[in-house]
């Protein structure tokens, strides 16, 4: 998001995420369903840019672990 974000605003950012996630629901046949969603972020810094130096490439490793991070949840 930022090449200057710190990890305060990274804590708040995901607080403020998770909290605007709940608000979502699914409605069927007049019952509402509460959601499960997951999200993720990746710091890069000057170390990692030259392995990442694509966004293809950044959104590869994002979901990545997001698969292993459901993978490991059901386990």
């Amino acid at each position: 998001m930022s090449p200057k974000l710190t990890e305060q605003l990274q804590q708040d950012l995901t607080v403020i995420t998770r909290r605007e996630l709940d608000k979502i629901k699914f409605v069927n046949q007049n019952l509402e369903h509460n959601l499960q969603f997951r999200f993720s972020f990746e710091v890069v810094g000057n170390k990692e840019l030259e392995k990442i130096d694509s966004y293809e490439k950044l959104e590869k490793k994002v979901r990545r672990g997001l698969e292993t991070d459901i993978v490991v949840e059901y386990q």
